[in-house]
């Protein structure tokens, strides 16, 4: 008979952001914010549901746009197996 094995993978990706840190204020007339992480490579990276393009080394940078006020950002790094990291963010935007 034919043996079959399975590997189960319950391992979270890595996920860092570099930019920007939890509380950041802009006012630079633009309503983005220049978002900069790394993340293992080949995986799905989200930043409030928008879909990222990683660099063949993992690395991402993402112009978000922003509303005045208060913004949350959730970037989410997920992999084949379905295991996700996830990271929050509050940016302050004041025109």
């Amino acid at each position: 008979s034919n043996v079959i094995s399975t590997r189960i993978d319950r391992t979270a990706p890595k996920l860092t952001i570099d930019k920007p840190q939890d509380g950041t204020t802009i006012n630079d007339g633009t309503h983005k914010v220049a978002v900069n992480g790394i993340t293992d490579e080949d995986l799905k990276v989200t930043i409030n549901g928008r879909i990222v393009v990683l660099k063949s080394d993992g690395s991402f940078t993402y112009s978000m746009p922003l509303n005045d006020g208060e913004n949350k950002l959730e970037i989410i790094s997920r992999d084949p197996a379905g295991n996700e990291t996830r990271v929050e963010r509050r940016v302050i935007y004041q025109p």
